[in-house]
Formats: structure tokens, C-alpha cells, sequence
């Protein structure tokens, strides 16, 4: 016993005499169908030759044998074969770079400060421009180092965790090794 009411049979009927439509609502392709149409698109391309001339076709993969790798061994060939390197891989050279830079930057303060120590009060003013610049790029880099050894230290197993660098004592060593000079 269906109830239909003069009220809602005539205005479905307005409904559809107006010529709108109930709007259905929008279906996302689920994950079967997606998969469905992936494969249609490279059965169509297998059929029309597209990979027919790729290099390295009939040949077998060459795989390392990495114990490190583990579930992600063929993904490490994929990326060393096209000379990329694993992202956690490059965040230690990135760190290695920015200790690096910091490093060789400290070397040169240091034979700057050697040649102009006995210099005119002129030269010692321009020392310490020059010096209090690269102090803070010292620190800039050392800064970066510290945040990019805490994400490497997050992507790593404990046991190649990097050591944490401390930034304060750091710089408390370089100020005091590479002092203002006096302008007198």
C-alpha cells in the first residue's frame, strides 16, 4: 500500500513537466574500475607497439644484492641505475655539504684573521664587518645542518642516526677563536 498523496504525485509531476531532472549523485571511480581502465590503456598501447622499442627489452633487470634494501631493493636499482639516490641518501649528503660550507668558511676567517691581527685600525674595523657577516652565515648553515640531521635521524634506523649538532656551543667556540678586534 504505496501512499500517494495528491501532493507529492503532483509535484514529481511538476518535477518532471518543468524538465528538470532529480540530479543522481556523483559516483567516484572506485579502485577496481580505475585499475580496469589503467590496464585498457596499456593493453591498447602493447597493441599498437608503443613498447616495442624500449631499451633494455628482453634483457633481465639488474638487481644488486643490497641486505640494507630490504622491501625497498628494487626501487634503491631503479634510482641508482638512472644515477639518482634515495632520498634519505641525499638528505646525508646535504648535511655533509652544509658542514662542509660552515666548515671552510671558519678556515678562512681564520687566515683572514691572521693577516690583518697586526694591521691598521682601518683593516680591524673592516675585520670585523667581515667577520660578524660570516658569522651569521656559520650559523645559517650550521642551522640548516641541525634541522636536515633531525629529519635524516627521523627517515633512519638508530643504528646510522647522525650525532645532533649543537648550535650554540658551536658557535660559542668560533666567536671565541675568531674575536672582535679592537679599532684603536
Amino acid at each position: 500500500m504505496a501512499d500517494d498523496s495528491p501532493d507529492q504525485t503532483a509535484s514529481s509531476g511538476n518535477a518532471q513537466a518543468s524538465g528538470q531532472a532529480q540530479a543522481k549523485p556523483h559516483t567516484p571511480l572506485t579502485q577496481r574500475r580505475f585499475m580496469d581502465v589503467v590496464e585498457e590503456i596499456l593493453q591498447r598501447a602493447r597493441d599498437e607497439g608503443e613498447f616495442d622499442n624500449l631499451p633494455g627489452k628482453g634483457k633481465p633487470l639488474k638487481l644488486r644484492d643490497n641486505p640494507y634494501a630490504g622491501d625497498k631493493a628494487l626501487a634503491y636499482d631503479l634510482l641508482q641505475n638512472n644515477g639518482l639516490l634515495p632520498p634519505e641518501l641525499e638528505r646525508g649528503n646535504e648535511i655533509d655539504f652544509e658542514l662542509r660550507s660552515a666548515d671552510e668558511l671558519i678556515a678562512t676567517l681564520r687566515h683572514r684573521l691572521a693577516a690583518v691581527n697586526q694591521a691598521s685600525a682601518s683593516d680591524r674595523r673592516a675585520w670585523n664587518i667581515f667577520r660578524d657577516a660570516n658569522i651569521a652565515r656559520v650559523r645559517a648553515y650550521l642551522v640548516a645542518a641541525r634541522s636536515k640531521v633531525l629529519s635524516f635521524n627521523i627517515m633512519m634506523p638508530a643504528s646510522i642516526h647522525r650525532p645532533a649538532i649543537r648550535v650554540e656551543d658551536r658557535m660559542r667556540a668560533v666567536e671565541a677563536e675568531l674575536p672582535h678586534l679592537s679599532e684603536d
